[in-house]
């Protein structure tokens, strides 16, 4: 069990928060970009936890000087390792590669050493189509749900089915079914290919770890 090493408190600079984790244990973030990571890395159905501040590294500049870096996240999967994570614009890194690239090479040796992988993420590779997915299905959550109509889905999107396909075969209200397709994928019973456009010809499928 790995644990943050450090408390993020608030910031003056950009937005901090706690990300509310599959609706139980609390992530802090430090910036809007972080927290936008832990929505779209959370959706994932493979995803099982996610630890803020996980790992302080030692390292030394160029002059020999020795600093403590603390990458923003450790992301663990069901089925592939775990992704260590430094969540920075993409302005801010590649205007400090060189400083900040002796505190990386640490990280993807550190990394290595425990079977991780490390990578930096900026907002292309977060603030994307998935991300646009994810908000769109966010207000269904809290729709009042018809017990009868969600098995009925659950029953034709196993093994998969095309929303389209599901939308044939229901009678009733389409707009009705369509929403409650769209509340079962933001509460993750359904599942989907997320990072791409969600139209009536979509596969979805149950979550098998739901």
């Amino acid at each position: 069990m790995i644990n943050s090493t450090r408390r993020i408190g608030p910031t003056r600079r950009s937005i901090s928060g706690i990300y509310a984790f599959r609706g139980g244990r609390g992530i802090p973030f430090e910036s809007s970009l972080e927290r936008d990571f832990l929505i779209t890395t959370g959706f994932l159905a493979d995803v099982t936890d996610i630890v803020s501040q996980p790992v302080s590294l030692p390292f030394a500049d160029q002059s020999g000087r020795e600093y403590t870096y603390t990458p923003d996240f450790l992301v663990f999967y069901r089925e592939r390792p775990p992704l260590l994570v430094e969540v920075k614009p993409e302005k801010e890194w590649k205007a400090h590669w060189r400083k900040w690239s002796f505190k990386w090479k640490t990280a993807i040796r550190y990394a290595g050493s425990q079977g991780w992988t490390f990578r930096i993420y900026d907002e292309n590779r977060i603030r994307n189509g998935t991300l646009e997915n994810i908000r769109s299905l966010a207000p269904y959550k809290r729709i009042r749900e018809d017990k009868n109509l969600s098995s009925e889905i659950l029953r034709m999107a196993t093994p998969v089915s095309s929303i389209e396909d599901i939308l044939s075969s229901i009678p009733g209200e389409e707009e009705k079914t369509m929403a409650h397709i769209r509340h079962l994928l933001a509460v993750r019973t359904l599942d989907c290919h997320i990072a791409k456009p969600l139209a009536r010809n979509s596969a979805v499928w149950r979550n098998p770890y739901e």
